[in-house]
């Protein structure tokens, strides 16, 4: 039985912009809420009274290597999407 193709959406008239601007938001609104929980920004040794000492990464850190990697793996699908296309034409 073969595998129903689903229609693709069509890309923005600047993918790769696009895709740049919505992860860099995504990292926004994810620091900024751990900020306003209180939750660290940077990383940091955190000393507390009574607990041992424990590293914290911090929000930065991880919204930056999360916007790396998302912001990557879409270009190279997008890339791989226009090469299929010219392939196909």
């Amino acid at each position: 039985m073969k595998k129903a193709r689903t229609p693709r959406t069509p890309l923005p008239k600047r993918p790769y912009r696009a895709t740049a601007i919505l992860y860099g938001s995504f990292a926004v609104v994810f620091a900024v809420v751990v900020a306003a929980t209180g939750g660290a920004l940077l990383p940091r040794i955190d000393h507390r009274v009574g607990h041992d000492r424990h590293f914290v990464i911090g929000a930065l850190p991880v919204a930056a290597g999360c916007f790396l990697l998302a912001t990557a793996y879409s270009w190279w699908r997008i890339r791989q999407r226009l090469e299929a296309k010219e392939r196909d034409s």
